[in-house]
């Protein structure tokens, strides 16, 4: 049996780390059968629903003041690294945002994980992951020699494989492909009409994802305040759920943007014509398969974006992060993106405008530019083949 260790941001507060998780765990499956992962996580809880599916065993990251405890749970982690075959990280977890403040920067927990994996001559690297952005000298410093100390980098897109290359990894360590979460599966349509009938989802549908993120990962000229922000959104939103006679349908991919979700509620007023989709009532297999069914795709976050180019969803991106701008430039659709520099009412409903009346001809496109980016999701696990000896 192969014992893979996994590191990601699984907690369960987020839909896209979700999403993440469940298309690893489906896809290393595949390639591998008989395997053993080992997934530690603040939240263990979230970790066990998957365990009547997998072989996995779990390990709690919560620092706090019992400290007895934390020192026996990293005891723990360091004993189930010594059993593990390979150890990989997901998602995005180094990048640096502001060196000192670890909300805005994740890279540093990773480095235990690294020495400890290093000193007991396990496999450790990317997998299906992103690096970037850095804005501080010392922070690109620290990430630099991190990286350099992986055994392989499966990158999800270019930008972090040019990245990469920047800090020194030499290219035999370096693959890029696409997000692993392109290949979540959908519900079956039994399910999904019930999910739209539980929800009273209609036939003309506007899905739009928000988060939290606008006055805090924001920098210089694309700066702006949150209530411009909402004001700005839900009257792009009234706007084209008038002239289109469409539904709003907001999708919460976790708890951090509930608050700004009902701000824009608020704001819109009109009840009647939004609905709500929002984890973790609904995983990620059923958020993505009911944003297949919307017209159009309004989103913020990544996943949200993955998720409705994943389905044919027509899609105009709000570039927050670095991350988002990647992916968007990967498929080539750097026309369906909006900077914060240009978010007003006129840009934004001229943007829907023109999503709204091309949009046939934008899930054609889709339809083969998403076969094109699964196949090379595909590819990451047989790449992590090579590194297991």
């Amino acid at each position: 049996m192969l014992n893979i260790f996994i590191l990601g941001a699984f907690s369960g507060i987020n839909a896209g780390d979700e999403a993440i998780l469940e298309s690893t765990l489906i896809e290393l499956t595949k390639e591998f059968g008989n395997v053993k992962y080992i997934i530690p996580s603040r939240n263990t809880r979230n970790i066990s629903r998957y365990q009547d599916r997998y072989k996995i065993l779990t390990c709690n990251l919560t620092i706090n003041f019992n400290i007895p405890r934390v020192i026996w749970n990293y005891i723990k982690l360091i004993h189930l690294i010594s059993i593990s075959d390979l150890v990989i990280i997901t998602g995005s977890l180094f990048y640096e945002y502001k060196l000192l403040n670890f909300k805005q920067n994740t890279f540093l927990g990773m480095l235990p994980f690294i020495v400890v994996s290093k000193l007991m001559r396990k496999k450790i690297g990317l997998f299906s992951a992103g690096i970037g952005p850095i804005y501080t000298k010392l922070g690109e410093k620290l990430i630099s020699n991190m990286v350099r100390q992986l055994d392989f980098m499966i990158l999800r897109e270019k930008n972090s494989g040019h990245l990469a290359e920047y800090m020194g990894v030499s290219k035999e360590k370096r693959y890029v492909t696409s997000d692993i979460a392109l290949l979540l599966p959908q519900v079956d349509n039994d399910k999904l009409n019930e999910l739209l009938g539980n929800e009273n989802v209609g036939t003309r549908t506007i899905g739009v994802n928000i988060n939290c993120y606008v006055d805090s990962f924001l920098r210089g000229k694309s700066k702006i305040s949150r209530n411009d922000f909402v004001r700005v959104i839900g009257d792009s939103l009234k706007y084209a759920s008038h002239k289109y006679k469409a539904q709003i349908v907001l999708f919460i991919f976790g708890s951090w943007d509930k608050e700004i979700n009902h701000e824009l509620m608020d704001y819109i007023a009109d009840y009647d014509k939004v609905k709500v989709i929002d984890f973790p009532k609904y995983n990620s297999r059923e958020i993505l398969s009911i944003m297949g069914k919307m017209d159009i795709f309004l989103g913020m976050r990544l996943h949200s974006i993955i998720f409705a180019f994943s389905n044919r969803t027509p899609l105009i991106s709000i570039n927050y992060a670095q991350k988002c701008h990647d992916f968007i430039e990967l498929i080539n659709e750097i026309d369906k993106e909006i900077s914060f520099e240009e978010l007003t009412y006129k840009s934004l409903t001229s943007y829907i405008d023109r999503v709204w009346k091309d949009q046939k001809e934008i899930k054609r496109s889709y339809t083969t530019k998403s076969m094109k980016f699964k196949a090379e999701s595909k590819l990451s696990p047989k790449i992590l083949r090579k590194f297991i000896s």
